[in-house]
């Protein structure tokens, strides 16, 4: 019996212990729990007590050390009265205390539609958050002042500015900084950046003219779907980077001799009609891949074309899939080494060896014959005093009361009856004017 009792005793002794042991975890993690409540609550306090809505604008301290605050439109209790302009102040008082303004806030104005016309922005900011600035539809004049230093990436994005002018001041410039601003007719660049970031113009369908003479590499996207620019002028040694000028809509580009390099797709898609390509530029493959509007292409000694330049791909996996039916208004390549180069067979598609002529130097001819590519054109022709009806692409208009004469590219008069030439392009002269004639084997 004594036993018995003994071993009920032990029994509830020990889930006595085990109940002691629990309870003091649950102590413990309760005291822990309260802690950390209380740790989150007075750190909510200190952030709230660092946000302080004055007039239109939210503030929030940056630095107690330096009195500095950024700035942003308020996400609570704004005011429902949209305002003509905004002027934001370059200091503010907190406490009786002054702090700088040097901070934009990033997303601070994002998508606000309160307020109307213009911004100004003091030079005690130095730095433009990004998207600070992205998708306003009623603002189409910000003022920027010397002091400011970075505009992070998107800042300006899809708003409705139409010029700006960015101070010397300005250190770095984030990529898309001002894709999708399609009332923007006017930058200016300033001349300590020689680089254009990923896609800062992407979209700009307004941007007319710029001038790169010191630019040395255009960036990714950067000026995709930029329909308006015309006439731009490449600098030697410029890079230019995977669909950096793509869908160009200007009628003329014109690239300065040196080593400039095009990466894929760098001027695909363009409606160029005539291009010439300088020594020492660099076309990598797809370079010029869409180019279905090109005519005249001429290629100076010391070119470098790779490996399907002028191809269009499509890509499967990690591996580019090239489709050869580009440049199918292609129909005169001029060749002005002395002494033609030999180069991969690939460069052009089939159809540009089978329909388009190769005009080469007279002393070029021979060699031309033998040497890869060149050999593979079906019609080679050798340059003369017209040259000019091959390099412009409007030809004189003369005869133009006389009758019908079809001259070939190179100046050679060839009869008057089109349906008795071969396939290839020439030269129609009659009472119209000069224009010309494409012939296909089909």
């Amino acid at each position: 019996m004594l036993c018995a009792v003994f071993l009920l005793f032990l029994h509830i002794d020990n889930n006595i212990n085990q109940y002691y042991n629990a309870m003091k975890r649950v102590l413990y993690l309760s005291r822990a729990l309260r802690s950390f409540i209380a740790a989150i609550f007075i750190a909510g306090i200190a952030t709230v007590a660092q946000a302080v809505i004055i007039g239109n604008l939210d503030y929030n301290i940056l630095s107690e050390e330096d009195r500095t605050v950024d700035v942003a439109w308020p996400t609570r209790g704004a005011s429902k009265t949209p305002i003509d302009s905004l002027f934001i102040p370059s200091s503010v008082e907190i406490d009786g205390v002054n702090y700088s303004v040097s901070e934009i806030r990033e997303s601070g104005f994002r998508e606000c539609d309160k307020i109307n016309n213009f911004i100004s922005i003091p030079g005690s900011v130095k730095k433009i958050g990004g998207f600070a600035f992205s998708k306003l539809q009623h603002v189409d004049s910000i003022q920027l002042n010397e002091g400011l230093e970075i505009i992070g990436d998107d800042a300006f994005s899809t708003t409705m500015i139409k010029s700006v002018h960015l101070p010397e001041s300005i250190l770095e410039i984030g990529s898309g900084a001002f894709a999708g601003c399609n009332n923007l007719t006017y930058i200016n660049w300033p001349v300590q950046f020689t680089e254009i970031p990923d896609g800062c113009f992407l979209g700009c369908t307004s941007l007319k003219s710029w001038d790169f003479s010191n630019i040395t590499k255009i960036g990714k996207r950067a000026f995709v779907g930029c329909y308006s620019l015309e006439n731009i002028v490449i600098q030697s040694g410029c890079f230019i980077d995977w669909y950096a000028l793509y869908y160009y809509n200007g009628e003329h580009i014109t690239f300065e001799p040196g080593p400039t390099i095009l990466m894929p797709y760098a001027l695909g898609e363009s409606k160029l009609h005539k291009l010439e390509l300088p020594e020492g530029i660099i076309l990598n493959g797809s370079a010029l891949g869409y180019n279905t509007n090109l005519r005249t292409l001429i290629i100076n000694k010391g070119t470098k074309i790779q490996s399907r330049a002028f191809f269009e791909n499509t890509w499967c996996g990690d591996a580019p899939s090239y489709i050869a039916e580009n440049l199918l208004a292609l129909d005169s390549v001029v060749y002005l080494a002395p002494e033609p180069e030999i180069m991969t067979t690939d460069i052009f598609t089939m159809n540009v060896y089978l329909n388009a002529v190769l005009y080469v130097k007279p002393e070029a001819m021979e060699k031309a014959k033998t040497t890869l590519p060149w050999s593979w054109f079906k019609r080679i022709e050798a340059i003369s005093s017209s040259i000019k009806d091959v390099l412009n692409d409007d030809p004189d208009s003369s005869n133009q009361s006389g009758p019908t004469q079809i001259f070939t590219l190179s100046g050679i008069h060839c009869g008057n009856n089109p349906d008795k030439l071969p396939p290839g392009t020439y030269i129609i002269r009659d009472k119209n004017g000069s224009r010309k004639f494409h012939k296909t084997n089909f």
